[in-house]
């Protein structure tokens, strides 16, 4: 794991943890090594760094490109191994970086939904993370988020 990313995952996970009193199940499903995919619920944009939190491995994930080509939020997403991926299209530039990035043995972070779900109910997955599993010969691990949609509800531990 870089130091950037580590030392951004232990100041995201204490912070959270301090303030919201969070709970992480199922941390140890998440295999150390080898090619993984950890599939997610989308609810919020809380979603991506509270997963990174959690997880003990550095994780590589997918952001929409529009978010990268913003002034202070690009360079830190990019900085955390976000991928840009073009939204509305078969992009194959964005599926070979995360392919190459499985082939190497990373972990990557995927939203089967392809975007942010409200409401809370579960829609179709869309095609690429089952392609994406094939062709990387990797694992898919599920993993769901519950009430990151409602921050005021836990932040300051309420």
């Amino acid at each position: 794991m870089s130091w950037y990313y580590s030392a951004a995952r232990s100041l995201v996970s204490g912070t959270v943890g301090l303030l919201t009193g969070w709970e992480v199940r199922g941390r140890e499903y998440v295999p150390r090594t080898g090619s993984v995919i950890l599939a997610s619920n989308h609810v919020s944009f809380w979603d991506p760094p509270m997963v990174g939190a959690a997880t003990s491995r550095e994780l590589h994930f997918l952001a929409k490109s529009e978010l990268l080509k913003t002034p202070v939020l690009g360079p830190l997403i990019a900085s955390v191994n976000g991928i840009p991926i073009r939204r509305g299209m078969a992009d194959l530039t964005g599926m070979s970086r995360e392919l190459e990035a499985l082939k190497r043995g990373d972990a990557l972070l995927m939203f089967p939904e392809g975007t942010r779900i409200r409401g809370g109910e579960l829609h179709p997955a869309r095609p690429g993370i089952g392609m994406l599993a094939v062709h990387g010969d990797s694992r898919i691990v599920p993993c769901y988020i519950s009430g990151s949609d409602r921050p005021r509800s836990w932040w300051l531990r309420r």
